[in-house]
């Protein structure tokens, strides 16, 4: 298997994932330009600022689900506004123009802008399980890679921009079934790639 097709979009339509990370929609060309020579932080934290999160059941235990439903306020945390959305992959286009979408389409997009400067081996869409206490959570996210080959995992589900210096390296909390881009597919656990 060295692709990953997606069947979650209009019923029986099926996408090669690379068709759903696109650097060239207009859209997203044109908040690219709007943000060049910003530093790849400003792009992530452009995304967590502008693209809202959709909010269901709250998992309490899951303390990263949480944190993306819930945003700050006075009193401690108060729900986000609720949104009637179908869940299935989105284009870019898509979330920009509604300006809501879950960890898969604020990834998408996230790596679709990132596509403008960096390229197709520094920067992917990440899909695997999310760790912590013990649990794992299917989850999206883009990751980077430093020019030493580490790879950062940015998740555009935190409710709020994060300082510069905040960086959060993949490994162990993230663990990736497979990445893509508008050009490649890397398939790390080809028994986990179809979960999705």
């Amino acid at each position: 298997m060295d692709e990953i097709v997606l069947r979650k979009r209009y019923g029986n339509q099926w996408f090669r994932v690379n068709g759903l990370i696109q650097p060239h929609d207009w859209m997203v060309e044109q908040v690219a330009w709007s943000l060049a020579g910003k530093p790849v932080h400003d792009v992530w934290d452009w995304v967590i600022t502008n693209i809202e999160y959709p909010w269901g059941r709250i998992g309490w235990s899951d303390w990263h689900q949480m944190k993306a439903f819930w945003k700050p306020s006075v009193l401690g945390r108060s729900p986000r506004v609720r949104y009637h959305q179908s869940d299935f992959w989105t284009m870019p286009g898509e979330v920009l123009r509604d300006r809501v979408d879950d960890c898969k389409g604020s990834s998408f997009l996230l790596t679709s802008l990132l596509r403008h400067w960096l390229g197709p081996r520094q920067v992917y869409m990440s899909v695997g399980y999310y760790e912590q206490h013990g649990q794992n959570r299917l989850h999206a996210w883009t990751t980077i890679f430093l020019p030493n080959g580490t790879p950062l995992a940015l998740d555009t589900t935190y409710p709020s921009p994060l300082p510069s210096s905040v960086w959060v390296k993949e490994s162990p909390h993230y663990q990736p079934f497979w990445r893509a881009n508008d050009q490649r597919t890397v398939i790390l656990k080809p028994a986990l790639a179809q979960k999705v």
